[in-house]
């Protein structure tokens, strides 16, 4: 271990030097130039994804050597070394490949799943052959002034006591200053502006030739650590002094002097690998990862401007108070190791166990926020089953926010409803190690009493205070759930108990519920009619006790542990003497199905428990077939045990036990026909969740039969191929069910009702004629219908979203531009949709059937286009957002009928003006936050309601109502000239002189292809500009935003947007987010318009 050659360290030690001498600058992307033909030698970084700083894989893709730029017929091509130790960390090295999307990297458990990896070219690595074990890792580059996106996989074992297994998106950065730039095609031999050539001078050379031998003279050959290898120092002297002489010859030809550089420089970082060292490869790793880690992070206070005070308020994501400061000093401290030429092995093995302690130890010190938890607000902590009448000044959830490293201290958000004026002041309980508090002596003007206000999450109508509710020494054990607040709310004084507790009721409410069920459900077992009689008796009266614990808002956790504890005894010993009746499905052995093994079990089976074991009885139809029946319990398939048998009925009940209810069970049905010469075991799954999906699964078998029977085609009685993948599609979703093991009875049936309206669609999907082309020779401009499939992404599978969507849509083309309009079938339900990473725009709903008509541009209907869904849907609990894709059938266009998309009428249906509207008949505003606003504007006749009576406050707007709100509202000039974008025939006719007068104005304009996309929603911060333009603001240049999610405003919109927020018309979220890219609603669009009309 001592004699080996250790390179990595040296190797970046010499870079550094080299970095230091030679200040080379990245190249602004030239326009129109291009690099000839050869080859050149450039430094390079890999930067983190987006960002302007070096990822921690930089060190280990850095030998001192430059990296080598390929040109050939165009193609680029980069070269660059990678030690064989470093090389051994990198399970898969891509880059992307010209059109493809970027990879997504998404946490799962313990490990990733990357979407998309596909679309990259994995790297060639060869072995450096250049004296050193350094392997050559080949990249395909796009653009050389471009980043590169690179897809990396670092797995690391070989750290004792240390693992690392990790996907990266990086990206690869090529210093192009001192390429050589020719004209590219079209540029009349101009230089655009781009990137400068900065050649190499005499005195880049001669730095160069003086850290060399500055090298050379503070080293010495040996056989230690620290020492170079006997004979080494030989050879790197005469690299410095032939590079002393090839300057002096070269005098001022400067075109010499990059060969000198190149030569030298290698020379130098050949030697600098020849150092013997101890093996600080998995030190270096560790510091690279830290550093990393601490240069992301802040201490608590930041967020709020007041970092390191000592009252600081805490925003989820920063650090404990020192705790960043103290991580800094173990790095520093194993830097001193890395940088210790003869450090022992052992002292760098030592060295790594402790940045390894710190690099683990460090993140238990963020603080991390909980979903918000909801809370009960109390007069008293007396027993109480209402809350204090002042409960709605105070939001019904907060955050909790803990540290691992503080062990149970517990910090809250409280939500005061209330603007700044009117809540003040707030000072908290004190914490006490026992688990409860003490409400002693608080004082308004002394800090350690006072609530900490969240400025950032803070809005006009809301405060939000951050209390202290548990100790750091309180153990679930101790802590009560309780803590208290004093507030001024105007001019008064106002107090309330605030209990953490509610969730916890809730499920003792919930357990009470589940075991009055199984008390009036379940039967005594044989022979023991008195012990169940007696422990029923006892059962109800802890179901009873439970219920009046769980009534009582106050009630500590202690107090609801101890009631909950009661009725789980109680409810176990009347297991013990009960049979309850158990619903039961046979699934597939590895498939979300149905099996078909289902038929041979009668349903419901009897449930018992025995000695603490779970006992299933149940009867197995056809008995003489069904030769053997194995359940896996403890590890191993057992025969289930014979309780009676009927010949005549051919029938046989069984028992067998189950290690866990709320698990899938394996089992196996032996299936034995002699005149059939048949004899098979089946594998199985029984779901015992006591849901009876009988219907369901009848449904299912007549819906696979409708789609078996179907044939697709174009002729009279065959149905679209869209269609049918749809109905398999639903049969999917349906069969889902089947493996749910915390199902319901409700989802169950919901899940059937479902499925009967699939196939009901399906079959109005039969064609009822012949379908032709109607378009020989092409598409012109017009309008067209097309079906249209969701695909699960990657795949050429119906998405679960097909389901969801009339599968005809229409396609209009206008200008060379074209746009699909999709009829979703779920309004309510599906939440957020995009298409090539854009929202949809909304052309219009209809509430009362529950649809809502999308339109979004498409390039080429030949090819598959990526898209984005998520679906809300909580009546049966479906909460999920997934990536799909969707396929254009361009066989199936046809001449538009006006069929395939559902007309509705929305708000601005009328071209009639609304005349003195009644706004308290809207029914949705009263009580909502903006509903000042909303009736004012409804009575200057900026905006009106829906025919349902309703305003919709919350709905998102579109670009053609904000352009309608604002025209009205700034009484905008007519327009003489008509609009002229690709897509006028789609503008809403009610729409069309108020969009025009605003693109008059300067207010709003179109998209680059020349559309306006009316059903477009309207962001925050396309908002934001759009009155930043109306109120003629001021605009800075490079004017900053302070916002946590600044990065993600529009380049195009940064400079507007600062000035509208600088100016007061717009705000931020809370939690110091501005949410740009979100949708705005009608409620905040009519609020900014309105405080627009009183500054101007």
């Amino acid at each position: 271990m001592k004699n080996r050659f250790k390179r990595s360290i040296s190797m970046l030690l010499a870079l550094a030097l080299l970095l230091m001498s030679f200040q080379f600058s990245y190249a602004a992307e030239p326009q129109e130039t291009k690099v000839p033909d050869g080859e050149y030698a450039i430094s390079y970084n890999y930067w983190k994804d987006n960002m302007e700083t070096a990822s921690a894989a930089d060190g280990f893709m850095q030998t001192g050597n430059a990296g080598k730029l390929i040109i050939q017929d165009g193609k680029s091509k980069f070269e660059h070394e990678i030690t064989s130790k470093n090389y051994a960390y990198f399970h898969y090295l891509g880059s992307r490949k010209a059109g493809s999307s970027k990879a997504v990297i998404t946490p799962v458990g313990s490990g990733y799943t990357v979407d998309g990896q596909d679309g990259y070219q994995p790297v060639v690595y060869r072995p450096a052959n250049n004296g050193t074990d350094n392997w050559i890792v080949q990249i395909d580059v796009e653009d050389v002034f471009k980043k590169q996106d690179i897809l990396m996989h670092v797995e690391v074992k070989d750290i004792p006591g240390f693992t690392y297994n990790h996907w990266y998106n990086v990206q690869l950065r090529l210093n192009t200053s001192s390429l050589p730039l020719q004209p590219g095609d079209g540029d009349n031999g101009e230089n655009n502006g781009g990137g400068s050539e900065q050649p190499i001078t005499l005195e880049n050379v001669n730095e160069l030739i003086s850290v060399s031998r500055s090298v050379y003279e503070s080293t010495y050959e040996g056989t230690s650590f620290g020492d170079y290898p006997v004979g080494s120092k030989t050879p790197f002297f005469d690299s410095i002094v032939l590079a002393e002489s090839e300057r002096d010859a070269a005098g001022s030809d400067t075109t010499l002097y990059q060969a000198i550089l190149t030569k030298l420089q290698a020379a130098l970082s050949l030697y600098k690998s020849l150092l013997l060292s101890a093996d600080k490869s998995g030190l270096s790793l560790l510091i690279a990862l830290s550093e990393e880690i601490a240069s992301s992070s802040v201490e608590l206070g930041t967020a709020e401007g007041n970092p390191g005070a000592f009252y600081s308020s805490i925003t989820p994501g920063e650090y404990a108070k020192n705790s960043k400061s103290n991580f800094i000093d173990q790095i520093n401290i194993a830097k001193v190791v890395l940088n210790d030429e003869k450090a022992t092995q052992a002292v760098v093995d030592a060295a790594v166990n402790k940045i390894n302690y710190a690099y683990i130890d460090f993140p238990t010190w963020q603080y991390v926020a909980s979903a918000p938890a909801k809370i009960y607000v109390l007069d008293s902590l007396a027993p109480t089953e209402v809350e204090t009448i002042h409960a709605n000044e105070i939001e019904k959830t907060a955050v909790l926010i803990t540290n691992q490293g503080l062990q149970n201290r517990t910090s809250v958000n409280l939500t005061f409803n209330g603007s700044a004026t009117s809540i003040t002041e707030v000072v908290q309980s004190f914490a006490l190690e026992e688990g409860g508090m003490t409400t002693d002596g608080l004082l308004f003007t002394r800090n350690r009493d006072k609530a900490l206000k969240i400025s950032k999450s803070s809005t006009e109508v809301k405060q939000v205070y951050q209390v202290i509710s548990r100790n750091m020494l309180a153990g679930d054990d101790k802590w009560l759930g309780l803590s208290f607040v004093r507030y001024k709310s105007g001019d008064t004084t106002k107090e309330a108990y605030i209990s953490y507790n509610a969730g916890l009721l809730d499920e003792l409410k919930q357990a009470a519920v589940d075991a009055q069920k199984l008390h009036d459900t379940a039967s005594a077992v044989v022979g023991e009619e008195q012990q169940f009689a007696d422990a029923k008796e006892g059962l109800l009266a802890a179901i009873q006790s439970a219920e009046q614990a769980s009534r009582n808002l106050a009630a500590t956790r202690q107090q609801i542990a101890d009631a909950k504890s009661v009725l789980q005894d109680a409810l176990a010993a009347f297991k013990e003497t009960a049979s309850a009746i158990l619903y039961f499905s046979a699934i597939h052995a590895d498939k979300e199905q149905f099996s078909t093994m289902d038929s041979y079990f009668v349903k419901p089976a009897l449930v018992t428990t025995e000695s603490g074991s779970t006992l299933v009885t149940l009867t197995v139809k056809d008995s003489a077939t069904v030769q053997a029946f194995r359940v896996k319990t403890g590890g191993a398939f057992v025969e289930s045990t014979v309780v009676s048998e009927d010949e005549d009925a051919n029938t046989r009940v069984v028992t067998f036990k189950v290690d866990n209810l709320s698990e899938l069970a394996n089992a196996q049905v032996r299936a034995v026909v002699p005149d059939r010469n048949y004899d098979m075991t089946h594998d199985i799954r029984l779901n015992l969740n006591n849901v009876n999906n009988a219907e369901l699964a009848l449904a299912i078998t007549q819906a696979t039969a409708v789609h078996k029977a179907a044939v697709v085609g174009t002729k009279k009685g065959e149905y679209p191929e869209a269609a049918k993948n749809t109905l398999q599609s639903a049969i999917q979703s349906a069969s889902a069910e089947s493996v749910r093991v915390a199902g319901t009875q409700e989802q169950s049936d919901t899940a059937r009702t479902v499925l009967l309206a699939a196939v009901a669609a399906f079959k109005a999907a039969e064609n009822t004629v012949t379908i032709t082309d109607p378009t020989p020779g092409g598409l012109t401009n017009g309008q067209f219908s097309i079906n249209v499939r969701i695909l699960k992404f990657g795949t050429d599978q119906d998405s679960v979203m097909q389901g969801y969507i009339n599968p005809n849509a229409k396609l209009s083309i206008s200008g060379g531009s074209k746009t699909i309009s999709l009829t979703l079938m779920q309004d309510k339900e599906i939440t957020g949709l995009k298409f090539n990473g854009a929202n949809v725009s909304t052309v219009s709903r209809n509430v009362e059937q529950n649809t809502r008509v999308v339109s979004f541009p498409i390039a080429d209907l030949s090819k598959v286009t990526n898209g984005w869904v998520k679906v809300d849907w909580p009546e049966i609990d479906y909460h999920h957002e997934y990536d799909i894709q969707i396929k254009f059938d361009e066989s199936s266009i046809r001449a538009y009928d006006g069929s395939d998309v559902l007309p509705v009428k929305t708000e601005e249906d009328s071209d009639e003006e609304l005349v003195e509207p009644v706004v308290t008949n809207l029914k949705d505003i009263q009580g909502h936050w903006a509903q000042d606003a909303i009736e004012k504007a409804i009575g200057l006749g900026i905006a009106k309601g829906y025919e349902d009576g309703k305003f919709h406050p919350n709905a998102v707007i579109n670009r053609a109502e904000f352009a309608v709100m604002l025209s009205r509202a700034l009484k905008l000039e007519a327009s003489k000239e008509a609009t002229s974008f690709n897509d006028k025939q789609e503008l809403p006719k009610w729409a069309q002189e108020h969009i025009a007068r605003a693109v008059k104005a300067g207010l709003i304009g179109g998209y680059d292809d020349q559309t306006f996309r009316a059903g477009n929603e309207i962001t925050r911060a396309e908002l934001a500009v759009i009155i930043a333009r109306a109120a003629k603001l001021e605009i800075k240049e490079n004017a900053a935003l302070s916002f946590a999610d600044a990065a993600e405003f529009p380049a195009w919109a940064r400079n507007e947007a600062a000035a509208a927020i600088e100016g007061g018309y717009i705000q931020g979220k809370g939690n110091n987010m501005f949410d740009p890219n979100a949708s705005a609603t009608r409620a905040e669009a009519l609020t900014l318009i309105l405080r627009l009309l009183e500054k101007l």
